[in-house]
């Protein structure tokens, strides 16, 4: 029995590659190949389109189920600067550090003067 087959657009190139139909193929075999990538956590291989993606989905998924249990433990979560464990996205001297770095300033309210009224 012949398989029956259909020409399909890879996503990342553009070209046109034959697949049988019914396939979830969307890249060609070109492709395919350039995407494949190792995980920066466990060493597996596996392919994605997207090119800054560094971990497996095993290792993501993993990733994303640690986050939700540091927020329900007390809701703290680390620092996304430093890894301190706190309540916040950034610790307050985390904060200041980057409000220093980008130009980023607050205005004290005890020392505006009272000369608008």
């Amino acid at each position: 029995m012949k398989k029956r087959m259909q020409i399909k657009k890879c996503k990342h190139c553009g070209r046109e590659f034959e697949t049988e139909i019914g396939s979830k193929a969307v890249l060609c075999g070109h492709c395919r190949n350039y995407f494949l990538k190792q995980c920066e956590k466990c060493g597996a291989t596996f392919r994605t389109i997207k090119e800054d993606t560094k971990l497996c989905a095993k290792c993501r998924k993993y990733m994303n189920q640690s986050m939700k249990m540091l927020k329900k433990r007390n809701g703290l979560r680390p620092c996304h600067d430093c890894g301190k464990m706190i309540t916040n996205y950034r610790c307050p001297s985390c904060w200041e550090e980057w409000r220093r770095k980008n130009g980023v300033y607050i205005r004290d309210i005890n020392s505006v003067s009272d000369d608008d009224e």
